[in-house]
Parts: structure tokens; sequence; C-alpha cells
């Protein structure tokens, strides 16, 4: 009896559901792709390799198959006097499981996006996660989607909480204006991520206030677009951290601009950004620290860099084949690396070796032999300047530059629904 009375409400529940969802009219639309890539790398042990590690004897060669990439989600949309649409998205870049013969094929899901966005006219609001729009754009590669080619190396992206307004005007014929402001989540770089249930908070929630990121952008009849963005924040490592050693607040902040132009069969994309204390905008921008004799207490300070990257794409008509052909930098601020090397504070223990600059080139290949496949052939060479302490004579070191490289061939199968 209670195995048919729980039938009966399950199926009461969904027939109900099944009427509200009808009524409203509610569009979800399924999406994704299945995407297995077979990776090289001749010096380091990583499967998207962003910047390449320094060591003497480093020889971490080795070769994987994975399909960690692989992405699901799902859009949905309803009318009403607004537009009213959403999407939440997934790929399979999160934990690993555990077990020595079968941990990398226990990859957990991931979320990337979950938001909605209400429409109307020349408005929109966005609340959730979402891309950031500040240096909106990233190089065309599935060897790096789950981490973008030339992160580390002047590509800066995050996909941030946030709430977001936008306003779209037309400038003539064919063109448009769109500016972009959001409070982001200030979501630092000083946590450590760790197994657990609880929303782990660190500097940046500390601080109390969010991070403010803003964007203007000009558009021409879809062949020429260029915009401006900015992006400022603060954390509070006293409160982070109750070792006493530390001020109160630090700032992070950024300018970028981006560009990008279609002509025929070329398209040029192109992004530079100058900024510090950008680790959450995953760059090697990170801090440093100054020593107060007054009063015996470090004073906590943004590592400056600048970087950018740019990309030549070429499509040659009625073919199914895409030639991609770019390169990305970013370089830290010399003397603020120099400090860091050496320095026995609490963020860098003595001789400890610190990165300088790190270039990336690359070129892909991508053909489609049927409708909805992809088959992909990709190339990178990393290479990673240091700043360390290395011996000048018998009594005395000397700060010296010591390079790091890797070469990386990536093959890729995608399949598109």
């Amino acid at each position: 009896m209670k195995k048919i009375l729980c039938l009966l409400v399950l199926g009461s529940m969904l027939a109900f559901a099944t009427s509200v969802y009808a009524q409203n009219e509610v569009k979800v639309d399924p999406y994704g792709f299945v995407l297995v890539n077979a990776n090289y790398n001749d010096a380091i042990a990583a499967d998207i390799p962003v910047k390449a590690a320094l060591g003497d004897t480093l020889d971490k060669g080795n070769f994987l198959i994975t399909p960690r990439q692989t992405r699901f989600g799902l859009n949905m949309s309803y009318a009403t006097d607004w537009t009213i649409s959403g999407k939440i998205e997934l790929d399979f870049w999160g934990l690993k499981g555990s077990g020595a013969n079968g941990g990398v094929m226990q990859s957990a899901p991931r979320l990337r996006l979950a938001y909605f966005q209400i429409q109307r006219e020349n408005i929109t609001l966005l609340f959730g996660q979402q891309w950031s729009f500040f240096a909106p754009l990233s190089p065309t590669s599935i060897a790096h989607v789950s981490i973008p080619e030339f992160s580390s190396c002047g590509n800066l992206w995050n996909r941030f909480p946030q709430l977001r307004f936008e306003y779209k005007a037309m400038a003539g014929e064919g063109n448009t204006m769109l500016f972009q402001f959001a409070l982001i989540r200030p979501l630092g770089a000083d946590v450590s991520p760790a197994r657990t249930q609880g929303d782990e908070l660190g500097a940046g929630e500390f601080s109390q206030m969010p991070f403010l990121q803003g964007r203007l952008s000009f558009a021409a009849n879809k062949t020429a677009a260029v915009g401006f963005s900015v992006h400022f924040g603060q954390e509070d490592f006293h409160k982070a951290d109750d070792s006493g050693i530390r001020d109160k607040k630090t700032t992070t902040m950024a300018v970028a601009g981006d560009v990008k132009f279609i002509a025929d069969m070329v398209t040029f994309s192109a992004e530079g950004f100058w900024g510090e204390n950008l680790r959450m905008l995953f760059s090697n921008a990170h801090l440093r620290s100054e020593y107060n004799s007054s009063n015996d207490t470090y004073t906590i300070k943004g590592v400056e860099a600048v970087g950018g990257w740019g990309q030549v794409s070429i499509s040659p008509p009625d073919y199914n084949v895409t030639f991609n052909l770019g390169a990305g930098m970013e370089a830290l601020k010399e003397e603020h690396v120099d400090s860091l090397v050496g320095n026995d504070d609490y963020f860098n223990p003595k001789h400890n070796p610190q990165l300088l600059k790190n270039m990336t080139f690359f070129g892909n290949i991508m053909v489609k032999p049927v409708k909805r496949v992809t088959i992909a052939f990709e190339f990178n060479h990393i290479k990673t300047t240091y700043k360390a302490m290395e011996e000048e004579t018998k009594n005395a070191m000397k700060i010296a530059e010591k390079d790091a490289d890797d070469n990386s061939v990536n093959v890729g199968f995608k399949f598109d629904f």
C-alpha cells in the first residue's frame, strides 16, 4: 500500500511539473560536445601546460589521452514583456577520484556557468556565474578548452559569480556601442583548494566589497570591434591570516584593450593589458611585501605586469579547414621580481626562484571531415624565464635569469551536439 501511495504521489508531482512547464512555455535546449585529447609534452608533467617549470635536471616528458574537457550545457529561454534566458554549463575538469589504477578516469563534474538574464530593448541584467567581460577574447583551440590558450601568458580570464548591467545602443547603421558594468565576487588567489562542502573565504571576501569591472566597446558592421575594460578590487590579508605580520589591505587593478577584425577569410584578434596583483585572472602577477623597520611589519603590495596576445585565423572558402597562428606574453616588473628573489619574508623563502616572463607560440589546423566532427592538430612552444640566485664567486651570490622550455603536441577529436 505504501509503495502504491508513493507511486501515486510521484506521478502527481510529475504531472504537475509537466503542466507548469507547458503553461510557461520555457524552452530548454541541450548542447555540448564530446572532446578527446591526445597530448605529448617533452619536458613537463601537465595535462594542459601553461608554463614551463625550472629545474636543472627536469625531464618529465609524457603522453596522455583524456576526455575530461568534454562539456554539457542547457540553454533556457522564456518570453514575456521581458526576454528571460538562462544557462547551466558543466565540464569534467573537477576533482579526480582515487585509486592507483583508475583515478584519472573518475573525473568529477565542474560548474562552469550558471546564470540567468533579463533583457528588454537595450538593457540586460545578468545574475550568476558567467565569463568576465574584462579582456573578453580568447584564442581558438581545442587543446586548451577548460584552461584557455595563453592562460598565464597574456590572456586574462575567469568565470566569476557576478551581478551585471549592460546597455547596448545603435551608433549608426550596422554599428553598436556596448557598456557593461559588474559587481564581481572578490575571489582572491590566497585560498588553497580544499575538499569541503563549505564555501571557502579568502582575502577578497574579507575586504567586504566586491571587485568592480567595466567595459566600453564599439562594433562596426560585424567586421571590426574594439573594447576598453577596467578591473579594480581590494583584499584584506589581516583578516585572512592571523599571523599579525601583514598590513590590512592591498589592491588588485588592471586596464585592458581588445580588438578584432574580420576581412574575407582572415580574422585577427588581440588583447593587451597592464595591472598588478592579478592571480584571480590567471596572471603570474602575485604579491610582494616591503618590510617597515619602524613598526616591525610588512606592507603587502601587488607585483606589476604587462602582457597580451594576438592570433590570426584563416578559413579558406569552400574548405572545411581553419588555420590558427598566435603568440602570447606576460612580463612582470623586473624590480619587483628582483626584490622577491633572496627575500626571506612570509611569502618568499630565501633563494626562491621567481617567474619573470612567460611566452607561448602556438599553431593549429582544424578540419571538419563530416558535419559536427572536428579533428585538430596543435603545437605549442612555451618559454618561461625565471630570476634566481646563483653563485658569482665563492663567497658571493647574484641574481641571474634562467629559462625553461616545453614543447607540446596535441591531437583533438571533437563531436558537437
